[in-house]
């Protein structure tokens, strides 16, 4: 008995173009190309868009146990320090995720405006507070720069 072929996608898709159907650009190209009758199917396409792309974002809890570890006080939810670990966190799971998918060079493109993000959070608080930036740098395992 042989396997069933793959389900082939709603809309056609040209042989020139790579991607693989359930992707983020899939899904965009599909949304783009359905007719403007299939107004419905249109959002749908761009919800299923909106939930892969967030969910790259942290958990909710798990970002609240990051904020709890770092904070300087109750409230604090925005300091660079807290900043730095939710970056930092955020960076070592996109990084795990290109080790797996060598050629996802979109991720790869955030992950740098990640590294560079928290680059300018570092240097601010190395201008602001030398002993919390070492201190933060110990915290997050990071090298000085």
């Amino acid at each position: 008995m042989t396997p069933d072929p793959p389900p082939t996608p709603a809309v056609a898709v040209p042989s020139w173009y790579r991607f693989r159907p359930g992707s983020i650009s899939f899904v965009f190209w599909a949304c783009c190309r359905s007719p403007s009758w299939a107004l419905p199917l249109r959002f749908a396409c761009l919800a299923a868009a909106r939930m892969l792309y967030f969910s790259t974002m942290l958990p909710s809890k798990k970002k609240q146990a990051i904020i709890k570890k770092t904070r300087s006080h109750d409230s604090d939810t925005g300091s660079p320090s807290v900043q730095i670990a939710l970056l930092t966190e955020r960076i070592n799971s996109l990084a795990s995720h290109l080790k797996k998918n060598k050629k996802d060079n979109h991720s790869r493109r955030g992950l740098l405006q990640m590294v560079a993000d928290r680059r300018k959070h570092l240097t601010y608080l190395e201008k602001k507070d030398k002993a919390l930036h070492t201190k933060v740098l110990a915290a997050m395992k990071l090298k000085q720069s």
